[in-house]
């Protein structure tokens, strides 16, 4: 039987839209991919948090967008340590879909380190 991944704290993702508005509105940090585009923007609630936008448009089947979501997720994880407090918005572009899964996690663990090394450590 496989050992289930803890979850993402609740406290620990942007749910509601004004979350995700006040990162787009702002002026992020931006870190991008062919594949992924990275928004990222101090908050005052002293832990990192953690927002996944992937459009219908760019990934359409459910099964690849969900596959996309679980890695951008254990990708945060593995980073929140390291991150100082910020809402972070992690954006699919086109051509994501046609990556395969050890390719995603290398851009978006390349993505994360840029990220901590542009806004240090916490």
């Amino acid at each position: 039987m496989a050992t289930r991944q803890a979850r993402l704290s609740h406290h620990a993702r942007l749910k509601r839209p004004e979350e995700y508005h006040r990162v787009f509105s702002g002026n992020p940090v931006k870190i991008q991919s062919k594949a992924l585009t990275l928004l990222a923007l101090p908050n005052v609630l002293g832990q990192p948090r953690l927002g996944i936008a992937v459009p219908k448009k760019h990934v359409p089947l459910s099964v690849q967008r969900n596959r996309l979501k679980r890695l951008v997720r254990e990708s945060f994880r593995a980073h929140q340590n390291k991150l100082m407090p910020l809402d972070i918005v992690i954006m699919a572009r086109s051509n994501v879909a046609e990556l395969s899964n050890r390719e995603i996690v290398n851009r978006l663990n390349e993505q994360m380190d840029a990220l901590v090394k542009k806004c240090g450590i916490s």
